[in-house]
């Protein structure tokens, strides 16, 4: 698999992931997170970092996006195969299907669902929590191959 672009454009800028955190306003961790691509949409700030020396910049910031959000769904393709064989038949309710979708996904490890996913944390334990992103979580799973019975019965 081809490497994340914004680590790329990082590296190419001999820039640390705390010296480009610094320069964006924002944290380290959200420089790891992305890198790790557990955001969907890259942090707008980060981006408007790498590209500022750029000719275009608008171009370079749109070029950018797009190849973040075109390795985020080939990871998301490589994930597949832990999604593809789930069965939420025999849950109750959409409560009790995410909890066996995760358990079947990752065990125990709220984490590694979410590595898996390629989905930030705190937005999955949003959607857990509260059902708020619920758009985006569903089209997260079926772009990892959850099958749409199944994102029926989480709907």
């Amino acid at each position: 698999m081809r490497p994340n672009p914004i680590r790329v454009a990082r590296l190419d800028r001999a820039l640390t992931q705390e010296a480009l955190a610094r320069h964006a306003g924002i944290t380290r961790q959200v420089v790891t997170m992305t890198e790790q691509g557990l955001y969907h949409k890259v942090p707008v700030s980060l981006v408007w970092t790498l590209c500022d020396q750029a000719e275009q910049p608008d171009r370079a910031v749109e070029r950018l996006t797009t190849d973040y959000r075109a390795w985020v769904a080939a990871k998301r393709a490589d994930n597949r195969q832990y999604f593809t064989n789930i069965t939420l038949a025999f849950a109750n309710n959409n409560h009790d299907a995410w909890y066996a979708l995760r358990n079947q996904v990752a065990g125990q490890s709220f984490s590694k669902f979410c590595q898996r996913l390629v989905y930030q944390k705190s937005l999955v334990r949003e959607f857990e929590i509260y059902g708020r992103g619920q758009p985006g979580i569903l089209r997260a799973l079926a772009e990892c191959g959850l099958s749409s019975d199944n994102l029926g019965r989480l709907a």
